[in-house]
């Protein structure tokens, strides 16, 4: 009768790159055929138009090349810590732009906002 849908004898499944016999068998039998016979596959290449052999060229390539797959990358900060970073680069940016008065005024109506806070930014407590 077999095992109920979705289940298996075998939860990790096959490893992952593993042929299948038959698969497997295929490959070989193919090789062998190949091998034997790049001589007359060279000379047929070589009696091919310029087009047809650049075609054929293009094809092997996609035998021997490894195959690139798509990939998603997680972020490793959180949407809060990027936004955080993302104000950082613009007021970098705001500010690299500047001229030295620019600047000046700058830093003068950040110390107003914070002596309108109470903060004490005096220069006596910078290290």
């Amino acid at each position: 009768m077999g095992l109920p849908k979705g289940r298996t004898n075998n939860p990790k499944g096959r490893p992952k790159g593993s042929f299948n016999k038959v698969s497997k068998e295929l490959r070989e039998r193919i090789q062998a055929i190949v091998e034997s016979s790049l001589d007359e596959i060279e000379q047929d290449l070589n009696e091919l138009s310029p087009k047809d052999r650049l075609s054929f060229r293009v094809k092997l390539l996609d035998l021997v090349l490894p195959k690139y797959k798509s990939i998603e990358i997680e972020p490793r900060i959180s949407d809060e810590e990027y936004q955080q970073f993302m104000e950082y680069k613009r007021d970098q940016e705001r500010l690299d732009s500047m001229t030295e008065e620019e600047l000046m005024e700058e830093i003068r109506r950040l110390e107003a906002q914070t002596n309108d806070k109470g903060w004490d930014c005096s220069k006596d407590d910078q290290v």
